[in-house]
């Protein structure tokens, strides 16, 4: 069983009051998550690189729980999509932007590990579809959302840097990434049709599953 943290040292007088888990994952998320480091976020904070770690763990837990944060930003409800076709659309067009906004979080996405309340959202997402979808399989729903968000999350045309394009560049990336999502979904609405769609379990059962296994 690894050793418990230390706690951080005591302040020298005249210095702020120490910071909290809050602090360290705002400050985090101001870094950027390619830029992210202990280091970084104590510099920022004014506070010792222990200070951090005892806050909120490894560098490794640091990205993993800012990461977290950021994608809890994500809404995931969208009343006017009546069709799960249209609330896929409307969830990849939310995660592009999010993504945009946060680089580096594509990373998170796809490879975890995943904090708890993530693995809630990505359940919500599965409710969503099948809410729409009488006679859905929640695999099914897992199929659907999954496949969004890997689409988006190794979409090049996402992070393509619009500051620096010129207009015209900007506007035939925008199109042509949009159509390649749209393509995707009207695919996957086909497929649906059929039957055709491998049944596996949804991450967060596996997840949590691999959770339980280790206690």
């Amino acid at each position: 069983m690894p050793a418990p943290l230390a706690p951080p040292p005591r302040r020298r007088p005249g210095r702020p009051a120490a910071v909290d888990a809050t602090a360290i994952l705002d400050a985090a998320e101001a870094i950027g998550l390619p830029s992210l480091s202990v280091a970084a976020v104590a510099a920022r904070l004014d506070v010792s690189e222990s200070t951090v770690r005892y806050h909120v763990g490894s560098a490794a837990r640091l990205h993993t729980r800012t990461s977290a944060q950021i994608f809890d930003r994500l809404d995931l409800v969208a009343p006017a999509a009546e069709r799960w076709p249209d609330y896929l659309r409307e969830l990849c067009e939310r995660l592009v932007a999010l993504r945009r906004a946060a680089p580096g979080l594509e990373q998170y996405l796809l490879e975890g590990p995943y904090e708890e309340r993530t693995l809630d959202g990505f359940d919500r997402i599965i409710d969503e579809l099948v809410a729409r979808a009488p006679g859905m399989t929640r695999e099914t729903g897992y199929m659907l959302g999954a496949s969004a968000v890997i689409a988006v999350s190794t979409d090049p045309a996402v992070a393509f840097d619009e500051a620096r394009a010129d207009p015209d560049m900007r506007e035939r990336v925008a199109i042509l990434s949009r159509w390649k999502r749209d393509a995707l979904i009207e695919g996957m609405e086909r497929r649906v049709e059929r039957g055709d769609v491998p049944q596996l379990p949804p991450t967060s059962a596996a997840a949590r599953e691999r959770q339980h296994q280790r206690r």
